[in-house]
C-alpha cells in the first residue's frame, strides 16, 4: 500500500473517532448539569462495564478475521461465520450479566441497577465493534466511520433525551444501547453462517489470546474509575469521566486513525514477500513519530488552556486540567503500545500481548488504590500513565524481539 494511500485511509477513519468522541463528551457535560455528577459517574461505571464485556466477545473473532482477511484465501461467507460466533457470544454474555444484576436490583442496590442496563449494551457494542473492525480489515475505513459516528450520534441524543425526561441510570442507558443494537442489526441485515471448525481454530489460537489481553487492557485503562467510585463516590467518577472524555477525545483523533489505517498494512507487510520486517519496521518508525510529537504537545496545550478559564464551561472542578494533561500523555503513550501489538499480531504472537498487559496491570493494581487513595482522582490519573507507560515499553520490548 503506498504512502499516500495511507493517508488517506487515516483522514477517512477521523471522523470515525472525531464524532463519536465529541459526541459522548457533549452528552457527559449535559448529563452531569442535568442529572448531576453521582449519575454521570453511573453512566460512566456502565459505559466501562458494557465496553469490557464487549470487548472481551468481540475484538478476539474481529481480530482474527483481520489476520484471515490479510494473509490467507477466504470464502464469501467468513465475515459471516465471525459474525454469528460474535452475536450469539454477547447475548449469552449480556444475558449473564442482566442475571446477576436483576437479585441485586430487587433488594434495591445500585449495582443491580448498573449491571442490568448494561447486559444491553454490551450486546449492543459487542456487535457494533465487530462491524466497524472488519469495515477496516477490508479498508472500507469510510463505512467504518459512518457506523461508528451514526449509532454515537443517535444513541447519545437518545441518551441526552432520556437525562432530561427521566434523569436515572436506565433512562440514559436503555436508549444508547438501543440504538447500538439498530445499528448492529441493519449493518448485519441477516448475513450469519454456519461456524466452521476453521474458524474456531482462528478464534482459539488467534482471538483468544486477544481476548485475554483485551481484558487486561481494559482494566489498566478503566477500572481505577470502579476504584474511585469505592474510595471517591460515584460524583468524583463523574469529574474523572469528564477530563477523560476531553484528553481521550483529543488524543483519539491522531492515535487511532493511525492505528486502524496502519494495523492492517503492518500485517501484510510483515506476511508480503515484497516485504518483510525492515519494510514493517520503517512503517513503525515513521507513525512512532507522528505519534510522539502529538504526546509530547497536547499535554503543554491543556495546561495552558487551562489558564483561560475555559474548563469551567464543562465543569467547576478545578481539578480538570491537570487530569485533561495527564490523560493526554497517557493516551498518546497507548499508541505506542497499538504499534507493537501490530507486530506482533502480524507474526502470530499474541500471547506476547497478553503478558505484557498482565505485567502491566500487575503495575497498576498496587499504583491505582494508593495513589488514589494518597491524592484523590488527580493521583488515578497519574497511576494510569503510570501503567500506559509500563504496557507500552513491555509490548514495544517484546515486538523487537526475535
Amino acid at each position: 500500500m503506498a504512502p499516500a494511500r495511507l493517508r488517506v485511509q487515516t483522514l477517512q477513519s477521523i471522523p470515525g473517532i472525531a464524532i463519536p468522541g465529541l459526541s459522548s463528551f457533549l452528552a457527559y457535560v449535559v448529563i452531569g448539569h442535568r442529572a448531576g455528577a453521582s449519575i454521570l459517574g453511573l453512566v460512566s461505571l456502565s459505559a466501562v462495564t458494557a465496553n469490557l464485556g464487549s470487548a472481551i466477545v468481540s475484538l478476539g473473532p474481529s481480530h482474527a478475521a483481520l489476520r484471515a482477511l490479510n494473509v490467507r484465501a477466504h470464502d464469501d461467507d467468513l465475515l459471516a461465520r465471525y459474525r454469528r460466533l460474535v452475536v450469539t457470544r454477547s447475548v449469552v454474555a449480556g444475558g449473564g450479566l442482566m442475571a446477576v444484576g436483576l437479585p441485586l436490583l430487587v433488594l434495591g442496590w445500585t449495582l443491580g441497577e448498573l449491571l442490568v442496563v448494561s447486559g444491553p449494551w454490551l450486546v449492543a457494542q459487542a456487535w457494533v465493534l465487530f462491524e466497524t473492525e472488519t469495515c477496516k480489515a477490508q479498508q472500507r475505513f469510510v463505512a467504518a466511520s459512518a457506523l461508528a459516528s451514526v449509532r454515537a450520534m443517535g444513541g447519545w441524543a437518545l441518551g441526552v433525551g432520556g437525562a432530561f425526561l427521566w434523569g436515572s441510570l436506565a433512562g440514559i442507558v436503555l436508549p444508547v444501547a438501543a440504538v447500538g443494537l439498530l445499528c448492529g442489526a441493519v449493518v448485519g441485515a441477516g448475513r450469519y453462517r454456519t461456524v466452521t471448525p476453521e474458524v474456531r481454530e482462528d478464534v482459539r489460537t488467534i482471538g483468544r489470546p486477544i481476548a485475554r489481553f483485551s481484558l487486561a487492557s481494559y482494566v489498566l485503562g478503566y477500572a481505577d474509575r470502579y476504584v474511585i467510585a469505592i474510595l471517591l463516590g460515584e460524583a468524583a467518577v463523574g469529574v474523572y469521566t469528564l477530563a477523560y472524555a476531553i484528553g481521550e477525545g483529543v488524543l483519539e483523533l491522531v492515535v487511532t486513525p493511525i492505528s486502524s489505517a496502519v494495523l492492517p498494512r503492518l500485517v501484510s507487510t510483515w506476511n508480503s514477500p515484497e516485504g518483510g520486517p525492515e519494510a514493517t519496521w520503517r512503517i513503525v518508525r515513521h507513525a512512532a513519530a507522528v505519534v510522539g510529537a502529538v504526546t509530547v504537545l497536547a499535554p503543554v496545550a491543556a495546561l495552558a488552556l487551562g489558564t483561560t478559564g475555559i474548563f469551567e464551561l464543562v465543569g467547576p472542578d478545578p481539578a480538570l486540567p491537570t487530569l485533561t494533561a495527564i490523560v493526554c500523555a497517557a493516551i498518546g503513550i497507548q499508541g505506542f503500545t497499538r504499534l507493537g501489538y501490530g507486530v506482533l499480531l502480524a507474526r502470530g504472537r499474541t500471547d506476547d500481548v497478553f503478558r505484557a498487559f498482565v505485567q502491566a496491570v500487575a503495575v497498576s493494581a498496587v499504583v491505582v488504590p494508593l495513589l488514589t487513595w494518597r491524592w484523590g482522582i488527580v493521583g488515578a490519573a497519574w497511576a494510569t500513565l503510570v501503567g500506559y507507560s509500563a504496557l507500552a515499553a513491555l509490548t514495544m520490548k517484546r515486538a523487537v524481539q526475535p
